[in-house]
C-alpha cells in the first residue's frame, strides 16, 4: 500500500558504527537505537529508511522502520529506534538503482537527513522489490506499518471516552514503573468502532482468578459489581496492576472517565477526573476547558468528600504515610492527541489538584472579559505535567489514605450514576519503593 505523499531516508552511518548496527538488526535484538540531528522538524512519528550500513561499499543492505522514542534538548538531538527491518543476504549496489537514486547528495547521515521525494522513493521501493522479489511482500508490509496508527484521536463523543480510558490505562501503568510504550503500542485499532471498552483494543489473554477480584473487592467494595471487565498487568519484578472498568454502557452516552488507583504501598488513593479541552478559533486562547454546571457540582461534592477523609486521617506513623499533603482529588484537562505524538505516548494537557484548581476559579484571570470561566494554557500557566504527575504519584507523594475509601466511593457512585465511567485500579508493589524499575518488560492478562 503505497502512501502518495511519503518520502523517506537513505540512512547511512560511519564505519565501526554500521557493522554493531547491521550485527543488531540481523543476529541480535532485530531493533538498534540511533541518535540523529533534530534540525528536521518534519520528523514523523514514525518513519521508512532504507539502510546503506557500509559506505566504503555502498549499497541498500536493508529497509526498516523508525520512530523517535525522545529528543535531548540540550544537544538538539533526537534518539530514533529502528525496528522490524527486512535485510539482505547481499546488498542491493547503488549502480544497480536507477541513476537518479545513485547521487550521494540523497543519502542522509545521522547529522545532516536528506528527505528522497516521493516520486524518488516510490522509485527506489519499487526497484528494490524488483531486485529482491523474495523479499518484496515483507518490504510493501513495512509501508503497511508505515501508515498504521495505534493513537486515538477524539473525533467523536466515543472515541473522546476511549482516548481517556487509554490514557487512564497509560497513566497506570507508568506511575506502576512498568513499560507504558510498550503496552499502548499494541493497542489493536482495527476494533476502534466496535470497543465497549479500552481493555478490548489491548491484548489480553483471558485468565480466571477469583481471588484477586475478592482481594479488591475489599478495596472497592460496591464499585466493583458484576458485568465489570477485570485486567492484570504484571512485570517480572513481580509489581502488578489490576484494572476494572464497567463497560455496559455506550460509550456514546458515556460524559466522562474517572480513574481511581489505589498504591497498597502507600495504602493511598488517587481519584484523577478527566475533562476533554476544545481549541478555540481566537489562537491566543489555545486549549481552554469551559467551566460549567456539571464541574462546579462535582467541585462541591469533592470539597464535602474531602472534609470527611481529613477526619479520617490515618494516625499512623512511618515511611510510606509521608505526603506532601492529603489531597487525593486531582483533574486533567486534556488535548486532542496531537500529530506527531508517537503511539505510547500520553496524552498532554493540565493536570491540578482539587484544591488549585478552587483557588484558581478565585482569580481573575480564570474570567474572560464576557465573564465566562475558562481553564487553559493561556490563562492558566502553572500544572503539572503527566512527568511530574506521574513522578509524585509513583513515589507516594500524592494521594488520600486508605480509610479515605468509603468517602471516595460516594463521589465515584454519583459519577457513575451521572454517566461517568470509572476505572478501578490497584498497584502492588512487593519489594517496595524501587527506584529502577523502568524498561521492565510487561505481560498484560485478563482476569
Amino acid at each position: 500500500m503505497k502512501n502518495a505523499r511519503y518520502g523517506g531516508f537513505i540512512l547511512t552511518f560511519e564505519p565501526g558504527r554500521s557493522e554493531i548496527i547491521d550485527a543488531r538488526l540481523r543476529y541480535r535484538a532485530h531493533e538498534v537505537t540511533v541518535t540523529v540531528s533534530s534540525k528536521d522538524w518534519d520528523l514523523l512519528p514514525r518513519e521508512l529508511v532504507a539502510l546503506s550500513l557500509y559506505p566504503e561499499e555502498p549499497g541498500i543492505d536493508g529497509v526498516g522502520l523508525m520512530e523517535r522514542t525522545r529528543i535531548n534538548a540540550a544537544t538538539a538531538t533526537w534518539k530514533m529506534r529502528i525496528y522490524s527491518p527486512v535485510m539482505f543476504e547481499a546488498p542491493i549496489q547503488f549502480k544497480e538503482l536507477p541513476r537518479p537514486l545513485r547521487s550521494n547528495w540523497l543519502r542522509s547521515t545521522p547529522i545532516n537527513l536528506t528527505r528522497l521525494t516521493n516520486v524518488q522513493w516510490d522509485r527506489l521501493l519499487d526497484r528494490v522489490t524488483q531486485l529482491r522479489p523474495k523479499q518484496s511482500d515483507d518490504v510493501r508490509a513495512l509501508e503497511t506499518a508505515l501508515t498504521l496508527d495505534r493513537r486515538i484521536f477524539p473525533t467523536s463523543d466515543r472515541n473522546a471516552r476511549l482516548m481517556e480510558e487509554r490514557d487512564a490505562i497509560g497513566m497506570t501503568v507508568d506511575i506502576a514503573g512498568m513499560n507504558r510504550q510498550g503496552i499502548l503500542k499494541r493497542l489493536d485499532v482495527s476494533k476502534l468502532g466496535q470497543a465497549t471498552s479500552i481493555i478490548e483494543l489491548l491484548d489480553f489473554e483471558p485468565v480466571h482468578e477469583q481471588d484477586a477480584i475478592r482481594h479488591d473487592q475489599k478495596i472497592f467494595g460496591s464499585l466493583l459489581r458484576p458485568g465489570m471487565r477485570h485486567a492484570r498487568l504484571r512485570s517480572p519484578g513481580g509489581t502488578e496492576v489490576r484494572v476494572h472498568v464497567y463497560d455496559k454502557k455506550t460509550l456514546e452516552t458515556t460524559i466522562g472517565i474517572d480513574l481511581l488507583i489505589y498504591q497498597e504501598l502507600f495504602n493511598a488513593f488517587i481519584l484523577l477526573q478527566y475533562k476533554m479541552m476544545k481549541r478555540s478559533r481566537n489562537a491566543s486562547n489555545r486549549w481552554a476547558y469551559r467551566v460549567d454546571k456539571q464541574m462546579r457540582a462535582q467541585l462541591t461534592a469533592m470539597e464535602a468528600v474531602a472534609a470527611i477523609a481529613r477526619r479520617k486521617r490515618a494516625t499512623t506513623h512511618g515511611l510510606m504515610n509521608w505526603r506532601l499533603n492529603d489531597e487525593m482529588f486531582f483533574w486533567k484537562f486534556c488535548e486532542a492527541t496531537r500529530l506527531k505524538d508517537s503511539e505510547g505516548t500520553l496524552v498532554h494537557g493540565i493536570t491540578l489538584s482539587r484544591e488549585h484548581l478552587e483557588d484558581f476559579l478565585t482569580l481573575p484571570d480564570s474570567r474572560s472579559k464576557a465573564g465566562a470561566q475558562r481553564i487553559g494554557y493561556a490563562n492558566c500557566h502553572r500544572y503539572l505535567t503527566n512527568t511530574q504527575f506521574v513522578e509524585l504519584a509513583r513515589e507516594g507523594w500524592i494521594g488520600g489514605v486508605g480509610k479515605a475509601s468509603e468517602v471516595i466511593r460516594k463521589i465515584l457512585k454519583a459519577g457513575q450514576d451521572g454517566g461517568r465511567r470509572a476505572i478501578l485500579a490497584v498497584i502492588k508493589s512487593p519489594k517496595g519503593i524501587d527506584k529502577n524499575t523502568r524498561g521492565w518488560k510487561t505481560r498484560m492478562t485478563a482476569l
